[in-house]
């Protein structure tokens, strides 16, 4: 029976700063982004003069961090739909898309938007104000 060859002893600690390096670098590779938070944005949002609540559409019912509809000072109202992490907030945009109706389908870019892991439905175009209310909110 032969026996495999061992590496010498001067490249056991190569071999093992090698793997546990790998090990480091797998451990610290591409973290998601922590996910945005449904309570804290709603009491930033209330601060900034938006009125919160109303009826949630089917997607934003099944979100899977909550949801909740604002109204901004100028009128405009938005759904967001809070997701637990990044997929879950395009998974709710792709679910907004599939169920658009044709006729509103080619202006959803213009309403629809994505935020890590919130999806946010406009009523009209928002406007840069209420855009940076609900950005500047998202914590």
């Amino acid at each position: 029976m032969r026996s495999r060859p061992s590496l010498p002893l001067p490249y056991l600690p190569v071999v093992i700063g090698a793997i546990v390096g790998g090990l480091l670098l797998v451990g610290c590779g591409s973290k998601e982004p922590k996910a945005f938070g449904l309570e804290a944005t709603k009491t930033c949002m209330t601060a900034k003069g938006v009125t919160v609540g109303g009826d949630l559409d089917f997607v934003a019912s099944t979100a899977t961090a909550g949801a909740f509809v604002g109204t901004f000072p100028d009128g405009n109202s938005a759904t967001f739909s809070f997701g637990t992490a990044a997929k879950d907030g395009r998974q709710m945009v792709d679910a907004y898309e599939r169920f658009a109706f044709e006729n509103v389908r080619a202006g959803l870019p213009d309403v629809l938007k994505l935020n890590r892991n919130v999806a946010s439905l406009w009523k009209t175009h928002p406007s840069d104000t209420d855009l940076n209310i609900f950005t500047s909110c998202l914590t």
